[in-house]
């Protein structure tokens, strides 16, 4: 055989680009779709060039190769674009969509109610002045409220106040379980704010009191 009958046959094994490319744009659509797809293109071009000016074999292989890359990186882009557009909790596997609706209504356990506890007031003095009425009503709806099982820091409440309340009291509420007084303004419209604060001591509710309160008051309230 003459030199010139051996040189297409060697010109086609050195276009080894070609079943390259071929390959790539197999793995495109298979496994490695972002990877695969760009060699597959380089890949394709260099050896479509390659036959083209030498005239060696492969432009077929070339191609398809060409074809499959660019066609498998369009499909990979478009299956990103609308995982990344589908809302939340949507799905593109009907299975998976259905599996999240009945995980979502399953049944949550109901909180537990809380337990009474017994709440043990200090006894009050023998004689009550009637400026410690309300206070002492709003200590003791604050001690049915922890009674009934809430936590000091639930409890928030204002207390109404009736026109012999009103002599001594701007205003009486609760907040998380302190009581806090306002008293009616002095000649110089100042009034500063009393607070009682509520603490549980071995199941007794006891009562601090902080500010200015007559004797008789404070006797009575802070205990």
């Amino acid at each position: 055989m003459s030199q010139t009958d051996r040189q297409p046959s060697s010109l086609r094994r050195d276009n080894i680009f070609a079943p390259s490319s071929l390959i790539c744009g197999i793995l495109a659509w298979t496994l490695l779709p972002l990877l695969a797809a760009p060699a597959a293109m380089l890949a394709g071009h260099i050896a479509y060039a390659k036959s083209k000016r030498l005239g060696v074999g492969g432009r077929g292989m070339a191609l398809a190769g060409m074809a499959l890359g660019y066609s498998g990186l369009a499909a990979a882009a478009m299956l990103i674009g609308v995982l990344l557009a589908l809302p939340e909790g949507k799905s593109l596997f009907p299975q998976e969509a259905a599996e999240q609706p009945a995980q979502a209504a399953a049944p949550q356990p109901k909180p537990r109610a809380a337990k009474p506890v017994a709440v043990e007031e200090k006894p009050l003095p023998p004689v009550i002045p009637p400026q410690a009425e309300a206070i002492l009503a709003a200590q003791h709806a604050v001690a049915e409220r922890l009674a009934a099982g809430e936590s000091l820091d639930e409890i928030n409440e204002g207390f109404p106040l009736d026109e012999e309340d009103r002599r001594y009291w701007q205003n009486i509420e609760a907040r998380q379980g302190t009581v806090i007084i306002t008293p009616k303004p002095d000649a110089r419209g100042f009034s500063r704010q009393i607070m009682l604060l509520s603490a549980q001591e071995n199941g007794r509710l006891t009562w601090t009191c902080i500010g200015e309160l007559e004797k008789s008051v404070e006797q009575t309230v802070c205990r």
